[in-house]
């Protein structure tokens, strides 16, 4: 996969096992691309957020109030 800020969160999000917030993603991804951001933290957490829906409407990622988790 490219080393794109999508390609990186979708990677990192298939990757995680059982249920986790999304707190927990942020803390995983962020660090591997604040580089592509800068000091945006407001864009890149609606990034995220976008990446997280869409996956959720591919059926690759559950959801529920609280936590997202592996389908």
């Amino acid at each position: 996969m490219k080393e794109t800020p999508g390609g990186i969160v979708v990677n990192e999000v298939l990757n995680m096992k059982g249920k986790f917030t999304k707190e927990q993603i942020v803390q995983r991804v962020v660090p591997k691309i604040e580089k592509y951001f800068g000091n945006k933290k407001v864009e890149m957490d609606k990034y995220i957020d976008k990446k997280l829906d869409s996956l959720c409407e591919y059926g690759l990622l559950g959801r529920t109030a609280i936590y997202y988790f592996e389908v």
